[in-house]
C-alpha cells in the first residue's frame, strides 16, 4: 500500500508540473519578437502535452481514476493538443 501511495504521489507531482507548464510555456513563447521562439515554445507545451497524456492513461492504468474522469480530461487535453498542433502549423508555414 504504501507503494502505490508514494506512486500516486509522484504521478500527481508530475501531473502538475506537466499542467503548469502548458500556459507557461506558450506564455513565454508568446512574449518573443521572433516566430520560431514561439514555434519552440508550442512545441514544449506540446511535449508536456503528450507526457500528460500517458500520465493520464497511466492513472487510468492503475485505477487511480475513473473512466467518466479518464474521458473528461482526455477530451480537454485533445482538444488542446488539436488547437497547439494547428497552430504549430500555421506558424511553421510562415517561418
Amino acid at each position: 500500500m504504501r507503494f502505490q501511495i508514494m506512486n500516486l504521489k509522484n504521478i500527481s507531482d508530475q501531473m502538475r508540473r506537466a499542467v503548469t507548464s502548458l500556459p507557461l510555456n506558450i506564455a513565454e513563447g508568446g512574449s518573443s519578437r521572433y516566430k520560431r521562439v514561439f514555434y519552440n515554445h508550442l512545441n514544449y507545451a506540446y511535449g508536456s502535452a503528450k507526457e500528460l497524456e500517458v500520465l493520464l492513461m497511466l492513472c487510468q492504468d492503475l485505477k487511480y481514476i475513473d473512466g467518466e474522469h479518464f474521458n473528461k480530461l482526455f477530451d480537454k487535453l485533445e482538444k488542446f493538443k488539436c488547437c497547439t498542433y494547428n497552430l504549430m502549423a500555421k506558424i511553421e508555414k510562415e517561418i
